[in-house]
C-alpha cells in the first residue's frame, strides 16, 4: 500500500510488482484534524517561514539558500508539540520547503495547504502529484477526510475480502540477454 499516486508508480517501476494499491493520501487523527479545522482562518503574521529542521532530508539549508538569492527575509520555524506546531504553521503565509530525498507523502505540505498557508517546493514529495493539492483551506480539509474514510474502506476490503480490484495491471519488460560462450551449449538451458 503507498501513500501517492507517484509513490505506487515508483515501487511498481522499481519493483516489477503488480499488488500495489495507492491509497492517494494519509491518515490524520480525528483529534489532528480537528486542530487544524480549529485554526483555519488565524492571522497570517511570519510572511515567509522555513522548517527548522536538523534533518537534512527537511531541506532546511536548501530554502535559506533560496531566500538568499531571492532576497527573502523567513523565519525558522519549530515546535515538538502539535498543538502548537499547528497553531505555529496557521500563522505563516508562506512556507518555503524543499525536500532533498523523495518523500512517499508530507503531511507537512498538505497541512499547510489546509491552513492556507502558500507554498515554494520541488517535485519531491508524492503529494504534489495529487490532483486535490491544487486546494486549499477548509476544501481541502473536506478532502482530507473524505480521503480518510475511502482508505480505511480500501484496507478493510483489500485484507478481508483479498478483492483486488484496485491493482493495475503491471507487465514486465521482456528482456534478452546477449552474451558470447565457449563450449557451453550443455548450460544454455539452466
Amino acid at each position: 500500500m503507498a501513500q501517492s499516486k507517484k509513490h505506487c508508480e515508483l515501487i511498481q517501476k522499481n519493483l516489477w510488482i503488480s499488488n500495489v494499491i495507492s491509497l492517494e493520501c494519509n491518515l490524520w487523527s480525528d483529534n489532528h484534524i480537528r486542530l487544524m479545522e480549529e485554526n483555519l482562518n488565524n492571522k497570517k503574521t511570519i510572511n515567509y517561514a522555513i522548517l527548522n529542521s536538523n534533518n537534512p532530508i527537511k531541506g532546511k539549508f536548501e530554502a535559506l539558500e533560496y531566500c538568499k538569492k531571492n532576497n527573502i527575509s523567513a523565519d525558522l520555524i519549530s515546535d515538538p508539540i502539535p498543538e502548537n506546531f499547528i497553531k505555529l504553521l496557521s500563522s505563516v503565509d508562506t512556507l518555503i520547503f524543499f525536500p532533498q530525498s523523495f518523500e512517499t507523502y508530507s503531511r507537512l505540505i498538505v497541512e499547510a495547504k489546509i491552513l492556507n498557508c502558500k507554498l515554494i517546493t520541488n517535485k519531491s514529495s508524492g503529494v504534489i502529484y495529487e490532483d486535490y493539492i491544487n486546494n486549499s483551506g477548509i476544501e481541502l480539509l473536506k478532502i482530507i477526510k473524505r480521503k480518510k474514510i475511502e482508505i480505511l474502506e480500501k484496507i478493510k476490503l483489500f485484507l478481508l475480502t483479498g478483492e483486488n480490484r484496485f491493482i493495475k495491471s503491471f507487465i514486465k519488460p521482456k528482456v534478452s540477454i546477449l552474451t558470447t560462450i565457449y563450449k557451453s551449449g550443455k548450460y544454455i538451458e539452466s
